[in-house]
């Protein structure tokens, strides 16, 4: 296991990850302190805990949006594979259609040669 050290609130810590993980361990401890900084510009300062506390609601918050909008997008692509199995049947349908209708075209010229081929002899 990797070990990490990370400054979040002006306080250093030692975090340990996965191997591989230490860039993104560091960028989301650098995305956190980033939020407690604004925090503190905003409504000075008003405490360690409440200022980790306010950066992990709208953490929290930004991630129930994610999920909200994750579940939406599912719904939505949900609906496009109904819509596109249906416009494949629909396409299906069609081509048997045409099908149909090549051999029975093909089915009256062969008549209508045969037809006038008998005219033509007789």
């Amino acid at each position: 296991m990797a070990q990490v050290s990370v400054t979040i609130n002006e306080q250093v810590f030692r975090v340990g990850c996965e191997e591989g993980q230490e860039e993104a361990l560091l960028d989301l401890a650098d995305d956190l302190n980033r939020r407690i900084e604004t925090f503190r510009s905003t409504f000075g300062e008003v405490g360690p805990m409440r200022l980790m506390i306010m950066a992990a609601l709208e953490i929290g918050d930004e991630l129930g949006e994610a999920r909200h909008r994750l579940a939406a997008a599912e719904a939505e692509l949900a609906n496009l594979r109904d819509a596109q199995g249906t416009i494949e049947q629909q396409v299906s349908e069609a081509q048997r259609a045409i099908v149909d209708t090549l051999d029975s075209a093909s089915e009256r010229v062969e008549r209508l040669t045969a037809t006038v081929n008998a005219q033509s002899n007789g």
